[in-house]
């Protein structure tokens, strides 16, 4: 899923465009557990796996701010979606952290390649001449269907303490298996990758710790360079938001009509609100 055409520059007006196409394949993707495919499509053309990408490599290296609307009204239409296009962009925001020919291995064919990331160390890495050997399973991989790339986290020894990194797997190296059936955000496909014995080069890792801490390579760019913690609420929280937004406004035009005169179902939406 690569070679994509981007359109416009204002994410979180795409968000808006994006929101009503969402709603129309909500069913959907609720029904078969995966987002359809012209969705995540119209995500990528709206910018969002580019959205942190480095400028280096033709990304926006944008704002927390501007996704956070971005996803924020995508959720109106669909949560799975507004999830998932978080995550793709999440997911480009952490390979800023590879060493820069490890990113120049990313992003080798554009700032649109999609991305997904397996934030648990539920894998390990064997230190080998110019790299590592790294086995595991991860669940919770949302998108991961769709995918070029996948960043996982596995746990390497060093003197005698595990210390979780981050590698950077291309499609071809990991197999993904249907693990997903959440009720109210089956759309989001988070199914489970696996890998057994692939051989990572070094420039294709980095310490999760360098994430935490907003330590980016070759961007001084605020969303490379804010700790994680800054961010991970805003960028995760915002479907929540949009979706709660978007079952308010539900609430007040089911209601309305049903008990104009009555006051409580109006106090009841000010008390949400």
């Amino acid at each position: 899923m690569t070679d994509r055409t981007t359109s416009g520059t204002d994410l979180p007006g795409r968000g808006r465009e994006l929101a009503s196409l969402a709603a129309l394949h909500a069913e959907q993707a609720d029904r078969e557990s995966q987002l359809p495919p012209v969705m995540v499509e119209q995500i990528v053309a709206a910018g969002f796996a580019r959205h942190f990408v480095p400028t280096r490599w033709n990304g926006r290296a944008g704002s927390v701010t501007d996704l956070f609307h971005a996803v924020s009204a995508v959720a109106e239409g669909c949560t799975s979606a507004a999830w998932s296009a978080s995550v793709i962009a999440s997911a480009g925001r952490m390979g800023a952290f590879l060493p820069l020919e490890g990113q120049q291995d990313l992003w080798a064919k554009g700032a649109d390649t999609l991305v997904v990331g397996a934030l648990m160390p539920r894998g390990d890495a064997t230190p080998v001449p110019g790299g590592w050997r790294v086995s595991g399973s991860w669940s919770y991989a949302s998108v991961v269907d769709f995918s070029d790339w996948a960043l996982v986290c596995a746990l390497v020894t060093v003197d005698g303490h595990q210390v979780p990194w981050f590698f950077a797997l291309p499609r071809e190296d990991y197999t993904v298996t249907a693990t997903w059936a959440s009720t109210g955000m089956r759309g989001t496909g988070s199914n489970s990758l696996a890998v057994e014995g692939v051989f990572v080069p070094e420039h294709r890792g980095f310490t999760r710790q360098n994430m935490i801490a907003g330590h980016g390579v070759g961007s001084d760019a605020p969303c490379h360079t804010a700790p994680l913690r800054l961010v991970s609420g805003l960028l995760f929280g915002a479907p929540a938001v949009g979706a709660a937004r978007s079952a308010l406004r539900a609430f007040a035009e089911l209601s309305a009509p049903v008990a104009p005169d009555n006051p409580a179902p109006r106090a009841a939406l000010a008390r949400a609100a």
